[in-house]
Parts: structure tokens; sequence; C-alpha cells
């Protein structure tokens, strides 16, 4: 675990130390600092062994180096590197400063792995920035009147005091819209994301970015059996190459891609594995069943853990974390998960994350896949009419196609009939099956003053960017998850979670080359019929336990925050966000609206209202506080 940070452009020692130990929660070791003229950089980093200490140096120390991450690949290209350089180190991250030495222009190229990093060239006086293909580590940067710093997490930026924080209006359309902000926005003007694939070089006050990596999704036309060959053999790699030392975990739900990670772990490693499980005590939300099928059937040392409704008290230590305010409630779960986890003395856990994505595992790519087939041989007049059966059809029945119609209430019919009437314009319906708030609501939610502002077409930004190539439509709805919701919201509450309690994550679905590969699997070898992820469980299913196997399908991870915010909570929520300050976003009358059809749509709106009670912890604790503390988990933070 580590975390990087730094400046360019000026040299303030003082101010590199401030961003180096507000992140001491990377990297509780020590912090390495390299300074020159206009230039600072600086490693956190656990471990303090000598060959492992960064900033790293080439061999005239003409060149510098911070990495968050690692590089997998790093002995085969090691071997390669040998024979002009000398490698003064056992840190598989000192060959990117080798391969740059070969090739300036293309040597990320070379890497496979999941890293931010810094790397600066004294010679030619310029700072480069990169981030890996999927987005696994964070990166951020800032160019304040040419001034540049950068940093892992954004807080480390924020001891620049002379930056404004100001909020950025269209990073909180995209929060409203989605629960979490698309980059390179953040929540805070001035402050971007280095993006996934992306490498930025600084150099003579001018700012140039390069794409290195795309993912290119074009179909092959094998046989099913070369592709169920290839990502078993692809994963085995993947899991095998992220095996390092450390107490490795994993974290299980029952569900095909942990029980995958598992099946493979197990055979690689000879001790008992700790495995981890979060659930509700309520069977309707919780899927321990499952998870223990597999703790037994692979014979691991098993760790639940019950999450009572007052771990909503842990919302702002997740907010502190995060630098935004990501609206995404499972990451309380994963926070207590590791925290639990880090407390049995695991460092490394292997995670599922990026199976959903790249093989299709999403229920709403079944529904949209299956309504567009529908729309192709139904007449206009018949979906009408099955507008009007979802109206009158009784919830009860509805839960049986869908579990959770009865909480959605009112408001989930109403959104679902809307859906079905806008299947022709797909960034519209597609927003209004993932939306939190729909185009409507964002509107009537913005104060008149800060419309023009704030709202922002989404459905327009998805159908130019996703919906309007030549793919599939399986495919496009998989590539926009892959580079809009994958990097900005699952590995960011997985990442950070987990980095707030030591804890380093491998993420082996994710390996590019993996991912390469399933790009050109057919659409139809990822979702055939009603079966998601069709190719994953046709090459992991042999060795599943057969309850694992039989088991008829598994829903997101869900959390039942609807009955956490109790009536008295709620009520105080709805007073907070009234206040003067909230004023400047957010017109009173729709969350008076939300609280008088609270009952009817309980779901529907307790999602609406945790985005919102999320973004107001953020801005109280980020924009109102001149500076920014820590945060214990207290329910007194938004009362």
């Amino acid at each position: 675990m580590s975390g990087i940070c730094g400046m360019f452009g000026f040299e303030d020692k003082n101010l590199l130390k401030k961003m180096g130990n507000v992140i001491s929660h990377r990297g509780p070791g020590y912090l390495g600092t390299y300074v020159d003229k206009n230039v600072c950089i600086g490693h956190r980093f656990l471990r303090i062994k000598e060959e492992q200490a960064q900033p790293m140096h080439n061999e005239n120390s003409s060149a510098w180096l911070v990495c968050d991450g690692s590089v997998y690949n790093y002995l085969e290209l090691k071997n390669e590197l040998d024979i002009k350089h000398r490698f003064y180190t056992n840190n598989d991250t000192e060959v990117i400063l080798h391969l740059y030495e070969e090739d300036n222009n293309s040597f990320v190229n070379k890497l496979r792995g999941d890293f931010a990093f810094a790397l600066w060239d004294g010679e030619k006086k310029k700072l480069i920035l990169a981030r890996d293909r999927l987005g696994v580590k964070p990166l951020y940067y800032a160019n304040i009147d040419g001034k540049i710093l950068f940093g892992s997490e954004i807080k480390s930026i924020l001891q620049f005091e002379t930056l404004e924080r100001k909020v950025d209006r269209k990073a909180l359309d995209s929060l409203l819209t989605f629960r979490f902000i698309s980059g390179p926005r953040t929540m805070f003007v001035g402050i971007k994301k280095i993006m996934p694939g992306n490498m930025m070089t600084f150099e003579k006050k001018k700012a140039y970015t390069k794409k290195y990596w795309e993912i290119n999704m074009e179909p092959g036309k094998e046989k099913e059996k070369y592709y169920v060959s290839g990502v078993r053999s692809l994963f085995e790699e993947s899991i095998r190459l992220r095996l390092t030392d450390g107490n490795i975990g994993v974290y299980l739900s029952g569900g095909v891609d942990s029980t995958a990670i598992m099946a493979f772990l197990n055979s690689l490693i000879e001790k008992p594995i700790k495995t981890f499980s979060a659930g509700f005590g309520d069977e309707k939300y919780d899927e321990l069943k499952y998870a223990r099928i597999v703790a037994e059937h692979f014979g691991t040392s098993h760790h639940e853990i019950i999450i009572q409704p007052n771990a909503i008290n842990f919302l702002p230590v997740t907010i502190w974390y995060f630098d935004e305010p990501m609206a995404d409630p499972t990451a309380i779960p994963v926070y207590m998960l590791s925290e639990h986890a880090k407390k049995e003395h695991v460092n490394i856990v292997f995670v599922g994350e990026g199976a959903d994505e790249v093989f299709g595992g999403y229920e709403q790519d079944k529904i949209i896949m299956l309504t567009d087939r529908c729309r192709r041989i139904i007449p206009d007049s018949f979906l009408k009419k099955m507008s009007i059966l979802i109206k009158i059809t009784p919830k009860n029945v509805l839960n049986k196609f869908f579990k959770y119609t009865s909480d959605l209430g009112e408001e989930g019919i109403r959104r679902s009939i809307k859906y079905i009437s806008l299947l022709e314009d797909r960034g519209r319906s597609y927003l209004s099956i993932v939306s939190i708030f729909d185009n409507e609501e964002r509107k009537e939610l913005y104060t008149k003053d800060g419309l023009e502002e704030n709202y922002v077409p989404q459905d327009k930004l998805l159908n130019n960017s996703f919906f309007k190539t030549n793919t599939s439509l399986l495919n496009q709805l998989l590539l926009m998850d892959m580079k809009v919701s994958l990097p900005d919201n699952l590995l960011m509450k997985n990442g950070r979670m987990m980095m707030a309690n030591g804890i380093d994550t491998r993420f082996p679905f994710l390996d590019h080359e993996l991912v390469s590969f399933s790009s050109k699997i057919p659409p139809s070898l990822k979702i055939r019929g009603t079966t998601s992820k069709y190719i994953l469980k046709k090459a992991f299913f042999p060795m599943f336990p057969k309850e694992i196997r039989k088991r008829k399908g598994k829903g997101r991870f869900f959390v039942p925050i609807h009955t956490w915010l109790n009536k008295e909570l709620r009520n105080s929520c709805i007073q907070s966000l009234s206040e003067k300050e909230m004023k400047a976003y957010f017109n009173p009358d729709y969350l008076h609206k939300m609280m008088k059809n609270y009952d009817s749509s309980r779901l529907y709106y307790v999602r609406q209202l945790w985005v919102l009670l999320t973004f107001r912890i953020w801005h109280k604790m980020f924009i109102e506080s001149d500076k920014v503390h820590q945060p214990q988990p207290s329910v007194n933070f938004f009362l």
C-alpha cells in the first residue's frame, strides 16, 4: 500500500510534507521525498526496507519515480533490461524508470499492472503522470496559475492553502444522476482526475495528454470452446501474477466471481485462506448462506460480520476517505469488512469487481437486451398497453420479477413505464433505469437560479459517447460500464475503503490482457437469453460446489438503507438539507415532496435522500470548514 504526491513549477518542502502526511493511511511507514529546482515528489509507503524505498532513481540520478501500485510482469521486463541497466532495488516499479530510458514515448504500454506514477526527468525538465488502463489506482492533479499539484487523493492537493474550494456544478449533476462523479471532473473546481489509460506530460508550462490504451470491442468469430479456454487460462495467469508476500484474504459473496477467485487461489496456496462476508441479519438482503457454502467447500477460515442500522454512523468516515460525495451505500459494509479483515492480520484482499462490467453481469443489461429484442418484433401499440399492464399489476405479483418492487413503490413503477416509453432513445431509456434523479427530477430539484449552471443533459452525453458506436448494444453497455461506473464508483469504493484500513486490493478480473481478450468474445457468449456471464459460468462451473452452480441468480450486493433511516433521522436530514448552505443548490419544495410521498416509495426516495445527505456531509466537511479533519463514526455529524 502506498500513495504519491508532489508539485511542479515551484518547490515547497513544507507543503510536500503536509501533502504526504494527510495521506499517511496509504503508507504509515514513512514519507520519502525528492526535491529539485521547481519540482518536489513524495511517496508514502508501509515497508521501511532500504531496497523498497521511494522515490527511486536511475543510474545517473537524472530521472526519479514515485509509484502507487504494482507492475506484475516486472520479472520479465527486468530480464530484458538487465543487459543494459543496473538495478539497485528489488522493487517491481524500478523497471518503469529503465523502460522510460529505453523509449520515452511508449514505455508505459509494456507495463502489466495496477499503477499510478509520477516520473521526473531532470535532464528534460518534464514531469509525467500516468494511470493504469482500467483505473484501479487513483491520481488527481490541479493547475493553479501554472503551478501543478498532484496526489493519490484530493486531500493532498487541498493542502495548498491558496486553492479556492468551490463546488463544480457539472460534477454535482453527475453525482445526482449516477451517485458518483464521472471523470475527469471532481467535485472541486480546478481539480481533475488523470483518466484511466492516460499519460500527462508537463513541460515548459505546457501540458500534453496522451491516451496510451483503449478498449476495442470487436467480437471475434471463434468457437465457444476457444473463448472458454482463453478466459480460464488468462484468469489463472492473472491470479498467479497478483500473488505476493503477505497475508491473503478473499471477500466472498457466493457468486460466480468471488467463487472463481477462491477456486484458483485454493489450488495455489497450501494453508487455509481467510475469507470474509457481510450480512444484515435478514435473508432478504443477505448472501451469507451461499458464501458459507463456498467457504466450507474450499476449507477456508471464514469470518462473517452482521451490519446493524447504526452503521450509518460510518458515513462521514467514508466520505473523508473518498474526498468526494461518492454516494454508494455499499461503501460502509466494505469499510467495516476491511476493518475486520485487518484485525485478522490480512493485508491483501482479492475481490471480484470488474467481472460484471467485462462479461455482462448486471440485471439492467439483461433487461435492456430483452426489451430491445421485443421492440424489434412487437408493435409500439402493444408496448404502450404493456405500460398500462405494469401500472395495474399488484406489487406482490411484480415482486416475483423484481423483489424490490414493493419497496420502490409507485415511483419505481413510474420509472419502469417511462423506460418502456423511451426505448427508441437509448440514452434516456438507460438513465430511466439507472439514474437516482432523472432529467425532470433534477430540473425540479435545482433552484431556479442554479438550473442553467447545474443541469447537464446526461442522456445526450451517453448517446454521443457510447450509443452511437457501431458495436452491438450489449458491448455499448459494457463499454460504458467499464469506462464510467467501474473507475469512478466500484474501484474507488473498494480501493479507498480497503486502503483506509491498510489493505491492498487485487482485482484479477481487470488484468488488461483478460479484458482485451474479453472484448473479442461475441455478445451472445456473455448474456445468453436470461443467463448473465454465460462464458464465465462455462469456464468456471466445473470447479464450483453444486449449490453454487444451481443458484438461480445473484443480484447486486444490496444495502437496506431504507431500514437504516428511521423517521426521526429522515426528518433531521431534511432539516439539514434545508439550511441556507444547501439552498444555494436545492429547491426545498422538492425535499418536502420527498417526505410527503416517502411512505409510498420508500426505497426510491431513500436512494435520493442518501445522495443528498452524502453531499451535505461532504459540503460541511470540505467546503464550509477551514480545516478538514478526519471524523469519528457519529450520527451527530449530520444532525
